[in-house]
């Protein structure tokens, strides 16, 4: 039996309405199974999601691509709160902080975002960590706001020029017309496996922690929005990257970069290794063995050098 074509179409109308709710349903679902951590604040019209940890110096945590601060609560941040206030934000599009440039947010507009909510909660002049994308975000607020940080520490940053463009992938999800059929299949159809593959690459060599999928949230980066903004965010990165990163030798507030020998989606010979030629002073600290996850497996080595920063950005106000 021969369909006609109308019929085709009603079809296929009401498989791509059926896959649209079953994302959206799943979207529902991720969020209730793992609600916001801290605070909904609302700063000059923009929606952050922001929690704060511990006493003392203030210290601002970036999470990477496709993440939100769970990264950091299921990790490194319950130490850090010993010595530190720890304020943790979500990226804008990413976790729940909302989406504010339709383009994608620049990384000079997310550190500004970031800082606006630190300095609401009093944080006028914080130490800043950030990991992967987040360290190009903490790279652009030592750049671009000089005199609102006092301390740098990029972990397995995204720094500098890599070989090659950006994948297919993201080039899709970006796109006005092609996301409206490739977002919601990815949300509602991504397979379990190739979740869990894919997790596992970004914790090579090191072994998935028991508890990271489960506590993590990976559901909430499948949102079709969060999957969006990611998107935007990655299409953009390169060519920002090039740019800022001509303006690194003017960062002068005491820096340690920190990067695994062993990082196979943010290669230290690309990006740590130029970058601590390229900051002045900067004191870089290799992790050997360590894959793109550090502060899940380094804690350690990472609160001591945070604590050196202090010390010298103490030092410096004297």
């Amino acid at each position: 039996m021969q369909l006609e074509p109308s019929t085709i179409s009603i079809v296929i109308v009401i498989l791509y309405c059926l896959t649209w709710c079953l994302a959206l349903y799943k979207a529902e679902i991720a969020q209730k199974s793992h609600p916001p951590l801290g605070d909904i604040v609302n700063i000059d019209g923009k929606i952050a999601h922001v929690m704060i940890m511990g006493t003392g110096e203030d210290l601002v945590l970036i999470h990477g691509s496709s993440g939100n601060i769970r990264d950091f609560t299921l990790s490194i941040a319950p130490s850090l709160a010993k010595d530190f206030r720890v304020i943790m934000i979500d990226r804008p599009g990413l976790g729940y902080s909302k989406s504010f440039n339709k383009s994608g947010e620049t990384l000079k507009e997310q550190a500004i975002f970031l800082y606006q909510v630190a300095k609401t909660f009093g944080a006028n002049k914080p130490i800043v960590l950030g990991h992967s994308l987040g360290g190009a975000v903490a790279l652009a607020w030592a750049v671009y706001l000089p005199n609102n940080i006092s301390g740098l520490l990029p972990l397995s940053a995204v720094s500098n020029r890599w070989p090659g463009g950006t994948s297919a992938f993201y080039k899709i999800n970006k796109n006005f017309i092609l996301n409206k059929f490739s977002v919601p299949i990815i949300s509602a159809f991504a397979p379990k496996r190739k979740i869990e593959s894919d997790v596992k690459e970004v914790f090579n060599p090191q072994e998935v922690p028991s508890n990271f999928l489960k506590e993590f949230g990976v559901e909430l980066t499948l949102r079709p929005k969060t999957i969006v903004a990611n998107a935007k965010h990655r299409n953009q990165l390169k060519e920002q990257i090039i740019h800022q990163s001509e303006f690194y030798s003017n960062i002068s507030v005491p820096t340690i970069i920190m990067h695994g020998t062993e990082d196979g989606l943010v290669p230290i010979s690309v990006h740590a290794i130029p970058l601590a030629k390229q900051i002045p002073n900067s004191r870089f600290i290799k992790l050997p063995g360590i894959g793109h996850m550090p502060h899940h497996f380094r804690q350690n080595d990472i609160v001591h050098a945070l604590n050196q920063i202090k010390r010298q950005a103490s030092n410096t106000r004297k």
